[in-house]
């Protein structure tokens, strides 16, 4: 899939209902109307989704096994690499599309109420309830794939997660994955120490993003001209440059993240991660995008095979089995 899970989970929440046609001296008032009271809900839904943050990057950080299955299980090489079954592969699809189904029928008359929201507290309130169903929604699906799943597929699963936020830039950055690198104590709370400081920065970017969508999809003038397909056309060109912004910090918020936790392991655990990155099968090799050549900083992020940063070479703490690279 080209686009980004997290762009995928944005654009369930925020186009609830998928934009009407565009509007004709044929088509009725009635039609009109629903069509205004559907930019209600998207205009409302931009304005929830800043406090949807945290919700979507404890899933993007800590679920992202569950997002892998979601984003490639209907692959045709994904039930061979993780080596599943025939009757696997069935309760799997089952799972997936029982998710999508569960989720649109709990979440979307929360979404109906955002038209009559008036308050950014009424915003947060609805933030809240849709965040509080879209997590028990994933602890549910957590549960079944890890009845659904051998302890072999789950460390494919695990080498998986690793795999596909290498050169793929757009992949979610995942962290509990890295524990099959046989971690100590002490890195573990390392890791820990990393995931909260990418969260943050991470919450950060993500209402970015939900701003400049805004500006393209929604603009303040409510006219049936300035939300023609034509006129966000338009506007996709006009804002390219803080899109791709936003992308590049997006890059190097994951290159510094990765050197990193790359600091903290020890020769033999960076030989392991080195051979599952190796192995990397083809469905999950998604190349960055290659910039434009008015566009330099992509070259401030680091890249694998680069040195770790000196700020992140720390000294051993105690028993922490660091070796210098």
């Amino acid at each position: 899939m080209k686009r980004t899970i997290a762009f995928l989970f944005v654009c369930f929440l925020v186009l609830p209902a998928v934009r009407a046609q565009e509007p004709n001296a044929a088509q009725s008032e009635a039609m009109k109307n629903a069509r205004r009271e559907q930019m209600k809900i998207q205009r409302g839904m931009m304005k929830v989704m800043p406090h949807l943050a945290p919700t979507f990057g404890k899933i993007l950080t800590e679920d992202a096994e569950i997002l892998l299955m979601l984003q490639y299980g209907n692959n045709a090489e994904f039930p061979g690499y993780i080596g599943m079954s025939e009757e696997q592969l069935k309760k799997m699809e089952e799972v997936r599309q029982g998710f999508g189904t569960g989720m649109g029928m709990k979440l979307m008359p929360i979404i109906q109420r955002v038209a009559k929201a008036e308050t950014d507290e009424d915003y947060a309130a609805i933030a809240k309830e849709l965040g509080g169903v879209g997590l028990e929604a994933v602890e549910e699906m957590k549960k079944k794939q890890n009845d659904l799943f051998t302890p072999e597929q789950k460390t494919k699963l695990s080498e998986l997660c690793i795999q596909s936020n290498q050169e793929n830039a757009m992949a979610p950055m995942t962290f509990r994955a890295y524990e099959i690198l046989d971690l100590t104590e002490t890195q573990r709370t390392r890791l820990d120490e990393i995931k909260a400081d990418y969260r943050k920065d991470f919450e950060a970017l993500f209402t970015k993003m939900i701003d400049l969508q805004g500006k393209i999809m929604l603009p303040a003038n409510e006219d049936e001209e300035s939300n023609s397909f034509e006129k966000i056309r338009e506007r996709q060109k006009q804002f390219d440059t803080e899109r791709r912004a936003i992308e590049t910090e997006g890059v190097q918020l994951k290159d510094r993240t990765k050197a990193r936790i790359l600091a903290m392991l020890d020769k033999t655990q960076q030989g392991k991660l080195d051979a599952i990155v190796a192995k990397a099968p083809k469905f999950v090799q998604v190349k960055r995008p290659v910039p434009k050549e008015d566009d330099e900083e992509w070259k401030k992020s680091w890249k694998p095979g680069d040195p770790v940063p000196e700020d992140e070479q720390s000294k051993p703490k105690g028993g922490f089995p660091f070796q210098p690279l």
